[in-house]
C-alpha cells in the first residue's frame, strides 16, 4: 500500500513499507504481508494535506508528516531564534534533521508507486 485520500483534508499514508510473515489464528499458517510504522491501528500514519494534486503531492505529504510533531508556530519560533544559544541551534538542528528525515520517507513512498 502506499497512500489514499482520506477525506478533504486528510491522506493516510503506509511509511516505512516492511515485508512480513505472519501466523494466522489458530491454525498458525504463516501469511506473507506488509507492516507499516505508522500511529494508527493499520500502522498508516495521518495526516492534514489539502488541494493535492500531482504537481504539489511530495511538498504537501512532507509538510503534512513535519505538521505531526511541529505546528507552525513551533516551526517560526525555531526559525526566527535561530542558533543564537546553543539550545536555539539543537532546536534548529532538531528540526533540519525531523524535516530531512520525513522527505525521506515521502520520497520511498512516492517511489512504490
Amino acid at each position: 500500500m502506499t497512500f489514499f485520500k482520506e477525506n478533504e483534508e486528510q491522506f493516510r499514508l503506509f511509511l516505512d513499507e516492511a515485508q512480513v510473515s505472519f501466523t494466522e489464528g489458530e491454525s498458525e499458517t504463516p501469511v506473507n504481508g506488509y507492516s507499516y510504522t505508522g500511529d494508527e491501528a493499520d500502522g498508516s500514519t495521518l495526516i492534514n494535506a489539502k488541494d493535492v494534486n500531482n504537481g504539489n503531492m511530495r511538498g504537501k505529504f512532507i509538510s503534512g508528516l513535519i505538521r505531526k510533531k511541529y505546528s507552525q508556530d513551533e516551526v517560526e519560533a525555531i526559525i526566527l531564534n535561530g542558533t543564537s544559544t546553543e539550545r536555539h541551534a539543537q532546536e534548529l538542528d532538531g528540526l533540519q534533521n525531523y524535516r530531512e528525515e520525513c522527505k525521506s520517507k515521502i520520497d520511498e513512498l512516492l517511489s512504490r508507486q
